[in-house]
């Protein structure tokens, strides 16, 4: 009599089995460049077009994507959808322009308080100044409407925002200082999925994950180097694996798999890399120059700053050669930040310099100050 009662609880306990409350989400962010994951691109589904976001850094790019709005301001998605249906074909996942989020750039400095901001690798980069009024991250938005959200090396998503806090382990903290944090990410899957068969039918779950290794990798070794080629075939296993143990436990019709891509990295070329100093007259003109390479925020005193923007503007280490002037073949253009093109918006963010630089993808401006060893940069 007892073992066909235990039979009977046990089948009428499988019939009793709760249905999945909501669609789940995996959200993966590959630092770097993503677009050669053919895995991924031959079973998914892909945006139907971009919009970029300026300046192309971690930081900014970052906030772009944790951040919601109506408009759509992807910075490069690829999409790898589970289930097929109609709506989600055409998704793409939104974000804000930078003025709008107001995240300057990877390294930013305040002429307040004299505070710098380096890539959330520096001792003043947890300051509420960098921080404060922010618009609300996606994970926010997503925790307040009953989610749970899980977060892997999301930049600041360990961060309290308002009356929410995500838990996240500080070994899964974003830290630059640690570049192969990411590696074992595959790791993480097991975990992953086990979680959204235990809760997905009482709670929706939201995981978001950040891969570093492709960005590592065209960094160091360059973009045509081995290295990459192996880091962007270990990110698509990766993903294939990933996909596999979704499909092993049936979960295709309730979990979503996004991944993005924050930005590409341009080759420095040797010959077109120039030094600031050299094409002023009165450097102590200068009180900063924050970032280097591909954008240069350069301070001054307010009655400076004409001067050095001429100097600047006018400089013949990137001058044209020959008797015209083609504007769109400059290499290196100064700006005044009311001059800042309107299409980049990026003039109305905070902790803005008096006057920027601007180089073409390749061109580097560096200062006797600075010191890289990256073959390629943001």
């Amino acid at each position: 009599m007892f073992p066909a009662l235990l039979c009977l609880i046990i089948l009428f306990g499988k019939c009793l089995a709760k249905d999945p409350i909501g669609q789940n989400v995996i959200v993966l962010l590959i630092d770097g460049y993503g677009a050669r994951m053919q895995h991924l691109i031959s079973h998914g589904v892909q945006a139907e077009y971009l919009r970029s976001s300026f300046p192309t850094q971690s930081w900014p790019n970052w906030l772009s994507i944790a951040t919601a709005k109506k408009e759509v301001r992807a910075i490069s998605a690829v999409i790898f959808e589970l289930h097929v249906i109609d709506w989600y074909l055409t998704i793409v996942f939104p974000g804000l322009y930078t003025e709008s989020h107001g995240m300057t750039a990877d390294y930013m400095w305040d002429k307040n308080s004299k505070l710098s901001f380096e890539r959330g690798k520096g001792a003043n980069d947890s300051e509420d100044i960098w921080w404060e009024d922010l618009p609300a991250p996606l994970w926010y938005t997503a925790g307040k409407s009953g989610v749970d959200v899980h977060c892997y090396w999301f930049a600041h998503c360990h961060r309290a925002y308002h009356d929410m806090v995500v838990k996240v382990p500080l070994k899964r903290w974003t830290d630059l200082n640690s570049p192969e944090q990411t590696d074992k990410l595959s790791e993480l899957f097991p975990e992953i999925v086990n979680r959204i068969i235990k809760y997905q039918a009482y709670k929706q779950q939201m995981f978001l994950m950040r891969y570093a290794g492709v960005d590592n990798a065209l960094k160091q070794f360059g973009a045509h180097s081995d290295e990459v080629e192996q880091a962007v075939a270990r990110i698509d296993l990766y993903i294939h694996e990933l996909q596999q143990k979704l499909e092993e436990y049936d979960l295709f019709t309730s979990t979503n798999l996004i991944v993005l891509s924050d930005h590409g990295l341009a080759q420095i070329e040797e010959e077109e890399q120039f030094y600031l100093e050299e094409c002023l007259s009165d450097y102590s003109k200068v009180v900063k120059v924050v970032n280097i390479h591909s954008m240069l925020m350069v301070f001054t005193e307010p009655q400076d700053e004409g001067h050095v923007h001429f100097e600047l503007r006018v400089c013949d280490q990137w001058a044209p050669m020959g008797d015209y002037e083609d504007t769109d073949a400059l290499l290196v253009k100064a700006y005044k930040l009311s001059e800042i093109p309107e299409r980049l918006h990026w003039t109305n963010s905070r902790f803005m310099s008096g006057v920027v630089l601007l180089t073409k993808p390749g061109t580097s401006i560096i200062t006797v100050f600075s010191f890289t060893i990256t073959i390629e940069f943001d």
